[in-house]
């Protein structure tokens, strides 16, 4: 599934997924109806092993605030 984005509203938040490759997955979250490239998105960056296990979750300027643009997200900084 590299290169596919998924939206999705739980607990009124909009979540999106975008598996980018084999192994990094970004996960961000907003209030509904909030723009793709708006400073109001939580990201976080999941990395997994040849094996596709789960091994480290990094947030977008190293911390899970909603300060992120989500059209940015392949471009931030992770800590």
């Amino acid at each position: 599934m590299p290169g596919t984005v998924q939206t999705q509203e739980i607990d009124d938040l909009m979540v999106r997924w975008d598996y980018a490759s084999a192994t990094i997955r970004y996960h961000g979250h907003a209030s509904p109806g909030s723009a793709a490239s708006s400073a109001v998105w939580r990201i976080s960056r999941l990395t997994f092993d040849s094996q596709g296990r789960h091994t480290l979750t990094e947030f977008a300027g190293g911390a899970a605030n909603f300060n992120q643009s989500w059209d940015s997200r392949a471009s931030l900084s992770y800590s």
